[in-house]
């Protein structure tokens, strides 16, 4: 299901946990329950950036945007301001 969402598809999801590698999400809209993940280093264009403590809470819903699929499929997306922007311009 997850792929497809189209790279570059703005989303909205859920915060479900924080790992040292970055964030674990289930999708809200538009694919309800699809779970995903945001790396470390699409967290935040913000820098230095610490892992956990610049993580957004649990809980919390965030808009991301479909990066593209490595080759096991999974479902991976940024919360980065430049990536929702450069969709918000495009689209």
């Amino acid at each position: 299901m997850s792929q497809s969402l189209p790279e570059g598809s703005l989303v909205s999801a859920r915060v479900t946990g924080h790992r040292p590698w970055g964030v674990e999400v289930r999708l809200l809209a538009p694919s309800p329950d699809v779970q995903g993940v945001i790396d470390v280093m699409y967290v935040t264009d913000e820098r230095p950036f610490e892992p956990f403590g610049d993580y957004p809470e649990i809980g919390r819903t965030v808009k991301a945007v479909v990066m593209p699929y490595p080759p096991n499929g999974q479902l991976r997306l940024s919360t980065r301001d430049s990536d929702i922007d450069r969709v918000l311009e495009d689209g």
